[in-house]
């Protein structure tokens, strides 16, 4: 078998096992947020997704790209044979991110009452609570699979996200049926989930961990290379943050939590169905991008050529569907807010645009230039 045949194989395997664990895991969302805006009332999931919200920017900020760096630079030291670092360094990062972490609870806990007098709705407190709780298992989650992803435990990572995606609807479920479905406990089976899908991702990275052998530190100055490079997707992701949630936030806050309920049932058409593609593929080719950039490999090249192409095979009966149908779309996953269904027409053009300059992001990623990202 050829250099570019293995490559190629390689590819397919971590795609379809990562593939297939995403359009479950993506089925199990969509059902996630379905039981949300058909059982609990509008209010109540409005105040969910305002708690959303929230957890989006407690967990984002304290991050410092710090799982994109080791997304990144695992499989780029393995690709220049120097495993020797990876020990050292995923305990430094994970030491930092637990630490952080922390810290940002803290602070949310403390001004709570500040943040949840600015709404005046009655509720909105213990939801900022539970959501500063789960901020240290939200950081820890993507860490410990993008450590997996980039050792090239591509299947580990899948049963990690399949398992969190799986109890977080079983749990929601649970306390819609049998406790309440009030958006403070609907917030504290998230609790819960992020908790129990945290313990298991560790089993796997701490045995994935034992394989390699510390014979020396990582130096100051190439822990602060690894931090620095996830600095600009860093900073890139919390604009798209901004220009996810802030919409979601100033709703809430001159509207009421009603409306925000309609207006997310619209928007998580296009964020949970059309990103599925992109970010599976992404999740896959990026680190072995960064294998083939260590190795100093040509291949680096035909790989970026095969995702493109598999992006636009992939993203283009999406945008058809999301062009053609976008009526009937509502009407079978959302029906309650079906009246909404004219802003597909905006939104799904803009998820075809970022699905096809991923491979291009991923490339520049690999590479090790994010500050381009920025300019």
């Amino acid at each position: 078998m050829s250099e570019d045949e293995s490559l190629g194989l390689t590819v397919v395997r971590g795609s379809l096992v990562t593939l297939l664990s995403a359009s479950i895991n993506k089925l199990l969302s969509l059902l996630f947020y379905f039981s949300i805006l058909r059982f609990v009332a509008k209010e109540q999931a409005g105040l969910f997704f305002i708690g959303l919200a929230i957890l989006g920017f407690v967990t984002l900020i304290p991050s410092f790209g710090i799982p994109a760096s080791v997304s990144r630079y695992i499989p780029y030291y393995i690709g220049k044979k120097e495993e020797e670092k990876i020990k050292p360094l995923v305990k430094k990062l994970g030491s930092l991110v637990i630490l952080i972490s922390l810290v940002t609870s803290g602070i949310i806990i403390g001004f709570a009452r500040q943040i949840a007098s600015f709404y005046g709705v009655e509720g909105v407190e213990p939801i900022i609570i539970v959501t500063a709780l789960i901020a240290p298992f939200a950081l820890l989650y993507p860490f410990i699979t993008s450590f997996l992803r980039g050792v090239g435990r591509f299947s580990l990572a899948a049963v990690t996200d399949s398992f969190h995606f799986f109890l977080k609807l079983s749990l929601l479920l649970a306390f819609i049926f049998l406790v309440s479905s009030s958006a403070q406990y609907l917030i504290t089976s998230l609790l819960i989930t992020f908790a129990l899908t945290c313990g298991l991702g560790l089993f796997f990275l701490f045995n994935e961990l034992k394989k390699f052998k510390q014979t020396r530190d990582v130096s100051y100055a190439e822990l602060k290379e690894v931090v620095g490079y996830g600095i600009p997707i860093y900073l890139a992701s919390f604009g798209i943050l901004i220009s996810n949630w802030t919409d979601t936030l100033f709703l809430g806050y001159f509207i009421g939590p009603a409306v925000v309920a309609g207006y997310n049932a619209v928007l998580l058409i296009t964020r949970n169905i059309g990103p599925v593609i992109s970010n599976t593929l992404s999740g896959v080719i990026r680190p072995i991008m960064s294998k083939l950039y260590g190795e100093k490999s040509e291949n680096l090249r035909v790989l970026g050529a095969y995702a493109l192409k598999w992006c636009l095979a992939l993203g283009l009966p999406v945008l058809v569907a999301f062009l053609a149908f976008p009526q009937q779309l509502m009407s079978i996953i959302f029906p309650k807010y079906v009246e909404y269904y004219w802003l597909i027409y905006i939104l799904g053009p803009t998820f075809f645009t970022a699905l096809i300059s991923r491979p291009f992001a991923d490339a520049l990623a690999a590479v090790g230039r994010t500050d381009i990202f920025l300019k």
